[in-house]
């Protein structure tokens, strides 16, 4: 039996905690993300001693990676993995850069 076919038949509690898994991590996707480009100009600038125009710059180009990134995965969960092997890819890959 195919694994998504037998993921469907997990009972609602499973789906559920699914669903709240997603929303946590979400969660904190978020308050990483605009936790970390409020302070990196700065830190970029002060700590590791980079001019101004370089720092915007590095930021700048995190933002752009950081948005293209969801496009690659929606491309690999059409292309080749499925949804729910996707999403759970990239949960534990995001798991493992908040360690």
């Amino acid at each position: 039996m195919h694994p998504i076919s037998m993921l469907n038949m997990l009972p609602g509690a499973a789906h559920a905690f699914t669903r709240a898994w997603c929303a946590v991590n979400n969660c904190l996707q978020y308050s990483a993300y605009y936790g970390v480009s409020t302070n990196l100009v700065n830190y970029l600038k002060v700590q590791l001693h980079s001019g101004s125009k370089a720092a915007a710059n590095s930021v700048t180009n995190w933002q752009g990676t950081a948005s293209i990134t969801p496009l690659a995965a929606g491309f690999l969960a059409d292309s080749f993995l499925g949804r729910y092997w996707t999403i759970t890819l990239f949960l534990f890959i995001s798991v493992a850069g908040y360690g």
